[in-house]
C-alpha cells in the first residue's frame, strides 16, 4: 500500500498540475489545473506546494487534498506491452 496525494478544486473538479505560472505584474501568480493533475508522494511535498501557492492569500476554500491508495494489482511480462512486429524486428538482429 502506498498513499499519494493530489490537490483538487471542488468547484471545477480539476486537479492542480503542480505548476505556478506568472501572468504579468497585474495578475501575478496563477495555479494551473487539468483533468489529471500532479501526484505528490508525501505530505511534505503537498505542504510545500500549497505554501508556495497561497503566500499571504490564505487557503482557498474550494481546494481539497485527495488521498489515493496505490495498490499492486498484479504483474505482467513487458512483452505484453510491445507490438509483435517490434519483437520480431528485435529477434532478427
Amino acid at each position: 500500500m502506498s498513499i499519494v496525494y493530489k490537490i483538487r478544486d471542488k468547484e471545477t473538479g480539476l486537479y492542480n498540475d503542480g505548476v505556478r505560472k506568472y501572468n504579468g505584474k497585474d495578475i501575478g501568480w496563477e495555479v494551473g489545473w487539468n483533468a489529471t493533475g500532479k501526484i505528490w508522494h508525501s505530505v511534505r511535498g503537498v505542504r510545500t506546494h500549497m505554501n508556495s501557492c497561497i503566500r499571504g492569500n490564505g487557503i482557498p476554500l474550494a481546494w481539497e487534498v485527495v488521498e489515493f491508495d496505490l495498490t499492486e494489482l498484479g504483474r505482467k511480462d513487458p512483452a505484453e506491452f510491445v507490438r509483435p512486429e517490434k519483437i520480431m524486428e528485435t529477434l532478427k538482429k
